[in-house]
């Protein structure tokens, strides 16, 4: 029997509770989590090139997901394919409008396990 396939994903979520857990569930990857865009962002440009970004829509601390996204849209649309947005349902109508136009997967919090470890499968670039 072979291996499951091992992705490096990026966490992007201001929870520090949440991020450790799905960093457990997620534990079969090269997992990298942030809980602000400017930490996520510098991780890319220091080398980082994640298969996967979970990203949480709403981060309070110091912007939203949107910003990183729109980064990542403008400097590294290669890693686009593997960006997945999080959220727990409430967001304002600018975000709203960027993820909805933005086309890619969207998971509801609260994930399930299974969930999050089949959009990584999923969701993942190579």
């Amino acid at each position: 029997m072979s291996a499951p396939p091992r992705y490096t994903v990026l966490i992007v979520e201001d929870e520090a509770a949440i991020c450790r857990l799905m960093a457990l569930v997620l534990r079969q990857h090269a997992v990298s989590t942030s809980s602000t865009v400017a930490e996520a962002w510098a991780l890319i440009e220091s080398g980082l090139q994640p298969d996967c970004i979970l990203c949480d829509v709403n981060l309070k601390a110091a912007g939203s997901g949107t910003a990183l996204y729109e980064r990542v849209r403008d400097s590294r649309p290669d890693l686009l394919a593997g960006f997945v947005w999080m959220s727990g349902g409430r967001t304002n109508h600018d975000n709203d409008r960027i993820v909805t136009a933005s086309g890619l997967p969207h998971l509801m919090k609260p994930i399930a396990n299974v969930e999050l470890r089949e959009a990584v499968l999923r969701y993942s670039q190579r």
